[in-house]
């Protein structure tokens, strides 16, 4: 029953990513941009045009504004030709060869290797090449996965990243780069994800996988015939060690750090988190470790890649939505850096959407970031082309567009339109708004005061509206920002009152939340700050040391883990009523702040 539930699943991600699938088995179609005029009567053949000239060429092509298959097709030709120069003495000719019998896996390492052009990408690729003739072929999509996941490390161990970096000396070494692919392609029909048809930046979830060998056989034999539907219980399986929050060890002190110890002795979230993404990473399903704050401070919780519904999405688990985590870090091993789990899923959305698409997106980028100077302006139409025509769920060309209106590249009214396509297209994805947004405004906010009523009404217009989105989306976090945002636009255009009102009202609003009330508390405190405004500031102050919670949770309380905001508005509050001669009043509060030193 398992087994069958697992192959449904198994034959719906095929149909998922199916197309992408066959593009990336058959190459792409798009027609050069200059083809070279037929040389068969000629006894010579014109030498390939070097990097810089197919450069050129891409340059001038991109000044008409749009996203051609000509432009993406010269991109390809002009990252090929870099590539080709700078690992000349490195890469043999053979190299370049077997990549081409391949045009799709060849271009989506050539939009992979771009802009850094890593050399240990490539030695990566060729090392699995060399070890898997018979294989790679099969599997050159996982293969690219581990090469830039790996190739990419430097000098680095694979668990080296600033999430795990307090993982237990106990823990057993990971395996080499050629053990671990080894072991997905011996496994491929137990795996829960296609490994020859995934696209490849989902299957970089799988092959960051730290775990030994003989732990993922563990957790094959142990969930290899689970159903999606109980993944959600794989984080709940080690019981929760208490006595691990001081020391970060608890019963598993002195033991190695396997998968089976965990289970059987505990841990704490951290401990779930790492037991459940390996297990989830050892089945084959791209997944990640999750950090981040929330009601209860700090916490560790696990994610997943899951097919539901015809489509996949991230999954949760440990997450505990009424803790307030509204966003988790994780690591991204294709660039070694943190990111947003929302932007991992917005990924996801985007490769499902289109593979090709999302790849011709980012080349959109890529070929305007290669602009500079006054060939920017026109190239900003590639942007925009590339979130209309090619994958409106790539992040980079939004990114780019918030950019160029920021730096007045494009007349703010279209700008706005832009923004307000992004605001319809992204509205369950809202953190790129919110980060795009920053970005447009903050020239806007942070300059000169604005003095045309017009320009103001605009401005608080466009707040107003994101404001309304992220309420929607459930997301307090990005509307307390946003809300700290308008106010102090509103006390550069001189409207100082109507900013007070704005932090005051929205303050008292989310004083149940840890995103944004601190600085909506402290930029009320600001304005209030003068003797025509003591008694006012005076009732804010007890208002808001009643309605701040002292405790986030019975978990904090338990654990008498008082919440930072109560203690920064209570704080103040006692300092103002010790200056007001309210001594006793200021006593009975600052005992409050007393409760976790006498415990």
């Amino acid at each position: 029953m398992f087994r069958k539930s697992v192959a449904l699943s198994v034959m719906s991600l095929m149909m998922i990513f199916g197309l992408a699938s066959a593009t990336l088995q058959a190459g792409t179609s798009a027609t050069p941009a200059t083809a070279a005029p037929s040389t068969a009567t000629s006894a010579v053949k014109a030498a390939p045009a070097t990097a810089a000239e197919l450069k050129g060429r891409l340059l001038e092509l991109a000044s008409r504004g749009q996203l051609t298959d000509g432009v993406i097709t010269l991109f390809k030709q002009y990252a090929e030709a870099h590539a080709h120069e700078k690992f000349a003495q490195e890469v043999p000719a053979k190299f370049w060869t077997w990549l081409d019998t391949d045009k799709a896996s060849r271009d989506a390492l050539l939009v992979a290797l771009h802009p850094y052009y890593d050399i240990g990408v490539v030695r990566k690729l060729m090392a699995l090449q060399e070890k898997f003739p018979d294989q790679i072929n099969d599997y050159r999509s996982l293969a690219l996965a581990f090469a830039v996941v790996y190739g990419r490390l430097g000098d680095k161990p694979l668990t080296m990243n600033y999430l795990t970096r307090s993982r237990p000396k106990t823990a057993l070494p990971a395996p080499s780069m050629e053990e671990s692919f080894e072991y997905y392609v011996k496994n491929e029909r137990a795996m829960y994800f296609p490994m020859k048809r995934t696209p490849w930046p989902l299957l970089a979830f799988v092959a960051d996988n730290d775990l030994p060998l003989a732990d993922r056989q563990w957790a094959l034999n142990r969930c290899g015939k689970l159903d999606y539907a109980k993944f959600d219980k794989v984080y709940y399986e080690p019981p929760y060690d208490g006595t691990a929050i001081s020391d970060r060890v608890g019963k598993l002190a002195g033991q190695d750090y396997t998968l089976e110890n965990i289970r059987n002795d505990g841990g704490i979230c951290g401990d779930r988190a790492y037991y459940a993404s390996r297990i989830f990473k050892s089945l084959g399903v791209p997944s990640l470790f999750e950090i981040g704050k929330g009601d209860r401070g700090g916490h560790a919780w696990v994610s997943w890649m899951n097919p539901k519904g015809g489509e996949v999405d991230l999954a949760f688990s440990g997450r505990f939505d009424f803790d307030k985590y509204y966003t988790g870090i994780v690591w991204d091993p294709t660039i070694r850096q943190p990111c947003l789990d929302r932007d991992v899923q917005l990924m996801l959305i985007a490769v499902q959407q289109s593979y090709n698409g999302y790849q011709e997106a980012l080349i959109g980028s890529y070929v305007y970031r290669l602009c500079a100077g006054a060939a920017r302006k026109p190239a900003v139409g590639l942007l925009k082309d590339a979130v209309r025509n090619h994958n409106a769920y790539c992040a980079e060309p939004w990114r780019d567009l918030a950019a160029a209106t920021a730096e007045q590249l494009m007349p703010r009214a279209e700008g706005e339109q832009m923004f307000d396509d992004m605001f319809g297209k992204l509205a369950k994805y809202p953190d790129l708004t919110f980060e795009a947004l920053s970005d447009v405004l903050k020239p806007r906010l942070e300059g000169s005061a604005d003095t045309d009523p017009e320009t103001i009404s605009k401005n608080l217009h466009l707040l107003d509206a994101a404001f309304g989105l992220y309420e929607k989306a459930k997301r307090p976090d990005l509307a307390t920002v946003l809300r700290v945002m308008q106010g102090q636009y509103l006390e550069k255009v001189g409207r100082g009152e109507d900013a007070l009102k704005l932090y005051v009202t929205n303050s008292e609003k989310y004083a149940d939340q840890h995103y944004g009330v601190v600085e909506l508390f402290d930029s009320a405190m600001k304005l209030l700050a003068v003797p025509a405004k003591d008694e006012l500031r005076m009732k804010y102050l007890d208002l808001m040391a009643h309605k701040v919670p002292q405790y986030t949770s019975d978990f904090n309380r338990k654990y008498n883990l008082p919440n930072s905001i109560y203690t920064h508005v209570v704080e103040a509050y006692v300092a103002a009523l010790k200056t007001a001669g309210k001594t006793a009043e200021a006593e009975q509060w600052a005992g409050k702040l007393d409760v976790k030193s006498k415990n």
